[in-house]
């Protein structure tokens, strides 16, 4: 699930990015940076000025994806799929 989130990311910045002449390396750096939550980066601070700001958009969420993590929401997306085995007892109950 992480390849993934990485790869679509990585194939996303590349295309809005292309005309800037980004390598592979540098893209995938960014991105593995971004999931990973490190705060490392090679392009932003040389030519964040020349980047379009549509490529910020899936770094901002490879870095809220890898922070929440993806077990976190594998687990929220099947929470609503599952049928409650657990019934609760009710009735009266008379006290005093």
């Amino acid at each position: 699930v992480s390849l993934a989130f990485v790869l679509l990311g990585s194939t996303a910045v590349l295309f809005q990015t292309a005309h800037l002449g980004w390598r592979l390396d540098e893209v995938l750096y960014e991105v593995v940076s971004a999931y990973a939550t490190c705060g490392l980066s090679v392009l932003a601070a040389a030519q964040s000025a020349a980047g379009p700001a549509s490529s910020k958009y899936p770094l901002t969420l490879l870095m809220c994806v890898g922070r929440v993590g993806t077990t976190t929401i594998a687990a929220a997306l099947a929470l609503n799929s599952q049928r409650r085995v657990i019934r609760y007892p009710s009735g009266r109950i008379l006290i005093g």
